[in-house]
């Protein structure tokens, strides 16, 4: 039997631009958050008695890791060293220049995958011969399939493992460009599992073979809601893997969805917020746990009178609410967000609401907004103290979600 923890996508260091403007001790917390998960990750593999542990790829946020993030990389690894747990890891997308000469030293149990496909091998404390595949990104962007150059399974192993950052191809020149792979091709080359990197969703991408991205292992945004972790596998000749997650981390991002009621005045809208957070705050309690939250409503597209209260007053409201629980250790209340739903569709807008919204469709495309915004973005004053505090693509989402409710809210009230 061969058991190991697989995890990817540490980003230490990861700089949560917004959060870090909203509410400095929150963005305190969620990066120390991100060392503990990791932490705990280690805690787990000592606890569990793993054979190993496989970290592929992103361990960094940044390309090369400053030392403080190096040094705590190091101390976990350390401690696996100590334990007699080996450990292989590779760098992928965002810390691809992370070399040698510019890292700190690390444990001699840990194996580094260079920058060229490379099988290393090793034999567990039960005497199982293993052979692990992998590389690290030589530049940031890879459009070539790597899995091209992986080797068909040995035959003189018990078990052959792939480490692979990177993302299943999908056709598409603007997205292709992370190692896309074909998942009918790592199947075929007959690997017992095959640990990936680089999505930040937990999935497995196939059950005869198991291709499995674990996830990251701290949320960032609200696209990484729930809980994180990695995985604890176990595989042995004969029988299905065992492939269990572990969750590693206590401060998740949530979204607390809900159809709005009628809102007849300000101290409606007053109570409903209140009581969606108070939920929060005691559920986060009950589970030992730290939510960043976004409240999300569905308003009745219908009740003209309701979405006046919202329009003139939710935001405002919402902002007075977020001050007065800033120093609330449970709950950060991050961002407030709603959609109008009802009897009227697009179709009965008038031709300039249905051209606003198509022009919204096409600032999809971030090289498409950040063109419109390029006189914006080219400003000393931009870029002097705005640019270092906000996440392009976080601030690119706030705004389309805004314009479209405006446009949305104009098309009902009518």
């Amino acid at each position: 039997m061969l058991r190991f923890v697989h995890a990817a996508d540490l980003h230490l260091g990861q700089t949560m631009k917004k959060i870090k403007k909203q509410n400095h001790k929150v963005y305190q917390a969620l990066k120390q958050a991100t060392i503990d998960s990791y932490n705990r990750l280690i805690d787990i593999a000592i606890n569990e008695e793993v054979d190993c542990v496989l970290l592929a790829g992103d361990l960094y946020d940044s390309p090369e890791g400053t030392l403080a993030e190096q040094f705590a990389l190091v101390k976990g690894l350390e401690r696996l060293d100590q334990a007699g747990i080996a450990s292989f890891i590779l760098f992928g997308n965002h810390d691809y220049k992370s070399q040698k000469e510019k890292h700190l030293a690390l444990p001699a149990s840990t194996r580094v995958f260079p920058r060229q496909v490379t099988t290393l091998e090793f034999t567990s404390a039960r005497g199982d011969q293993v052979a692990i595949t992998g590389f690290s990104y030589p530049k940031r962007w890879l459009r070539e399939d790597y899995s091209q150059y992986f080797p068909k399974r040995y035959n003189h192993v018990d078990y052959h493992i792939g480490m692979f950052h990177g993302q299943e191809r999908q056709g598409n020149s603007q997205q292709d460009h992370y190692a896309p792979f074909q998942k009918s091709h790592l199947q075929q080359l007959a690997y017992d599992y095959w640990a990936l990197g680089h999505i930040h969703a937990a999935q497995q991408l196939s059950g005869q073979t198991p291709i499995v991205y674990p996830g990251n292992i701290q949320g960032t945004h609200f696209k990484e809601t729930g809980p994180k972790g990695g995985v604890l596998v176990s595989l042995e000749p004969g029988k299905d893997p065992i492939i269990e997650s572990i969750e590693t981390t206590d401060w998740q991002f949530k979204v607390h969805q809900a159809i709005a009621p009628p809102i007849q005045g300000v101290s409606d809208l007053q109570t409903l917020f209140q009581k969606a957070y108070q939920d929060e705050v005691d559920q986060a309690r009950a589970e030992g746990l730290h939510y960043v939250l976004r409240l999300h409503y569905r308003l009745d597209g219908s009740d003209s009178d309701s979405l006046a209260f919202w329009e003139d007053y939710a935001k405002d409201l919402f902002d007075q609410l977020q001050w007065q629980y800033q120093d609330q250790d449970d709950v950060f209340l991050a961002d407030l967000r709603y959609e109008v739903k009802g009897a009227k569709t697009l179709d009965q807008a008038s031709l300039y609401e249905q051209a606003l919204m198509e022009t919204l469709d096409y600032y999809q495309d971030p090289e498409a907004f950040d063109q419109a915004l390029n006189e914006l973005f080219d400003h000393p004053l931009w870029q002097r103290h705005l640019q270092p505090a906000i996440s392009p693509s976080q601030f690119q989402e706030d705004v389309l979600a805004a314009t479209r409710n405006k446009i949305l809210l104009s098309l009902y009230q009518k």
